[in-house]
């Protein structure tokens, strides 16, 4: 049998006396792509960044390519990419700079060629001398997506990803998560 790249077993999420989840328990297999469906409110964004590590549960056990989320926080990390809906980019640094970076902190060898594909696939390479600050919501979209791909992630949380994008973005990125996908990296969107 095939191990789950996520598993989320009984996560409850509380907030003082306001339960943001409360029993959730679900896997996700490599080559999986899992939407995550619910009105506002409902625990979706809260569940992907427990899972991204930014908030502890409150209950329960999350694990990300075998790893615990909590006991084992790097590993988890390092096997995970996560979009959040507004992605936070470094305003001083220009786009290639970020993906340098990114390459850097997780150690990605022979990273220039990953760099120029992800620029291709996202329309991006016009656009990789720009301050993070020039750049327009989608574009700053785009630049999260690629900083996110560039590890080669075992899984992959997209928080509201087409928010910002064109029309031709949105294309390139439902082509792109069913690649990875079809590579058997697991998606929660």
């Amino acid at each position: 049998m095939t191990r789950p790249v996520i598993q989320v077993r009984d996560y409850h999420k509380a907030y003082g006396g306001t339960v943001a989840v409360q029993g959730l328990s679900f896997d996700l297999l490599p080559g999986q792509i899992l939407g995550m469906l619910g009105p506002n409110g409902a625990g979706k964004t809260t569940t992907m960044r427990a899972l991204a590590g930014i908030i502890p549960p409150t209950r329960g056990h999350l694990v990300v390519d075998g790893h615990d989320v909590v006991a084992d926080p790097v590993p988890a990390r390092t096997a995970l990419a996560y979009v959040p809906d507004e992605p936070r980019l470094f305003e001083s640094l220009t786009v290639e700079e970020h993906l340098f970076l990114t390459a850097r902190i997780y150690g990605v060898e022979g990273y220039e060629d990953r760099v120029d594909r992800l620029f291709e696939e996202f329309d991006l390479a016009a656009h990789r001398g720009k301050l993070a600050g020039e750049l327009s919501r989608g574009m700053r979209q785009k630049v999260a997506i690629c900083c996110a791909w560039l590890h080669d992630p075992r899984a992959i949380l997209l928080d509201e990803p087409l928010t910002g994008l064109d029309p031709r973005a949105i294309r390139a990125l439902k082509g792109s998560i069913r690649e990875r996908a079809a590579a058997g990296v697991g998606v929660v969107v």
